[in-house]
């Protein structure tokens, strides 16, 4: 085929010859690749059957029968209370009680004016038939005055306690014969002082005698001496030293 051309040209149609040859098969093995490629990429559509399991050729069990429904919701009907009616009620008219008639004076020859019938000679204008000469115009005894209020009783407490309430309690004045009979002595007398809720002192008990001396003790007390008032009377026991200077 190439025996007319020389060596040199002979090398370049076989070089080139083979350089066809090559890119032919490399093309052929590309189209198959591609060919495969598209091939494996399609979707493989396959048939599948589906055969329920039964006994033999029968039918399967009928489904499950419905739930049961659900209680009815029933609306009740709303009775409205039946409004009372409401009718005046009639007051019967007050009837106007009678007055007594006053008894008519008669003046008698020998009565005066103003005087009744059935009445006594020298008895009172107004006064009640059958009534005592003389007597009370109410035909009773009057009624007893109402008793006084009862007064609270006196608590008792201990001497530091009504002394803080003290307002003056000057030492009471003794007279000059018993200083001159205890001159130079010092005697000690025991009182119970009440004093009461206008904090003036109502009374005086004697515990311990100072002989002589206990008349004017309680006199003294009881006028001069003063405390805040107080919620209940209070009472309590005071030892009173006296000392005579000589």
């Amino acid at each position: 085929m190439f025996e007319h051309l020389d060596d040199r040209q002979r090398r370049k149609v076989q070089g080139a010859s083979t350089l066809a040859s090559i890119g032919l098969h490399s093309a052929v093995i590309l189209a198959v690749f591609l060919f495969a490629a598209i091939k494996s990429t399609a979707p493989v559509e396959q048939e599948i059957q589906v055969k329920f399991i039964g006994p033999g050729n029968q039918p399967g069990p009928p489904p499950p029968p419905p739930p049961p429904a659900g209680p009815r919701h029933v609306k009740r009907k709303v009775t409205q209370p039946k409004q009372e009616i409401i009718r005046p009620v009639e007051v019967p008219k007050e009837i106007p009680k009678e007055v007594p008639k006053e008894p008519d004076v008669e003046v008698k020859e020998d009565g005066k004016e103003g005087g009744v019938e059935g009445g006594k000679e020298g008895g009172v204008i107004g006064g009640v038939v059958g009534g005592v000469v003389g007597g009370t115009g109410g035909g009773g005894t009057a009624a007893p005055p109402p008793p006084p209020p009862e007064k609270p009783k006196a608590k008792n407490v201990p001497p530091f306690v009504i002394a803080r309430d003290m307002i003056r309690q000057p030492m009471p004045r003794l007279s000059e014969v018993f200083k001159q009979a205890h001159r130079g002595e010092t005697l000690t007398g025991v009182y119970k002082v009440c004093v009461g809720q206008d904090g003036h002192v109502y009374e005086v008990n004697i515990i311990k005698s100072v002989p002589g001396a206990d008349e004017e003790i309680v006199e003294g007390v009881k006028a001069d001496w003063l405390y805040k008032e107080q919620q209940v009377p209070v009472c309590f026991i005071y030892s009173m030293p006296i000392s005579i200077v000589q």
